[in-house]
């Protein structure tokens, strides 16, 4: 919930000198706990984020925008998958959705994606190219999954998300690994 420092009568009102406090902090938690920007906090990778410039209101994704997905693999660490719709025009990108996760097996993971996947275009978004592939940690290529499977996690992915078309023939959506060297 953010709150601005001003909208807490209470507190300053009982602490008259907790803005004075409040003024003596790191610049960045000094935003958050004043002006309600908990955007400016420590640990993000970008820190120029600003919810007013690259947060929209939500809208209908028009049917000729590319989707395309990328995972970021992680078990102890957090897992991360986003959906990412670009129009015809390639001027702008936009998240529109996120699955972040961790300590959950890459069948299961893949299979919520697939899940997800399918609330959002539809069960045959692979066959219909709604979704156009999905950009990967170059690492599910070369590590096994923590399921009893002994499969790398990319198989994993690839079995998981994944239709039947009406004459029984599986189609996986397309899993290629990201170019990490271009981060």
């Amino acid at each position: 919930i953010r709150g601005k420092l001003e909208e807490n009568k209470i507190m300053l009102r009982n602490n008259p000198q907790y803005e004075t406090v409040l003024a003596a902090l790191p610049p960045k938690l000094f935003r958050a706990w004043t002006l309600g920007d908990y955007d400016a906090l420590e640990g993000q990778y970008f820190d120029t984020w600003s919810s007013f410039y690259h947060v929209v209101k939500s809208f209908e994704i028009p049917s000729e925008w590319a989707i395309y997905q990328s995972l970021d693999w992680g078990f102890e660490n957090p897992l991360a998958c986003h959906w990412w719709a670009i129009p015809p025009a390639a001027d702008h990108v936009y998240c529109i959705r996120e699955y972040y996760m961790t300590h959950k097996n890459s069948d299961v993971a893949a299979g919520e994606i697939h899940d997800i996947s399918c609330k959002m275009f539809g069960s045959n978004y692979i066959s219909s190219g709604r979704i156009k592939k999905m950009y990967a940690d170059p690492s599910i290529w070369n590590q096994v999954g923590r399921n009893k499977s002994g499969k790398f996690i990319a198989e994993d992915f690839m079995a998981n998300i994944q239709e039947r078309t009406p004459s029984g023939e599986k189609r996986s959506l397309l899993i290629v690994p990201a170019d990490n060297s271009r981060i």
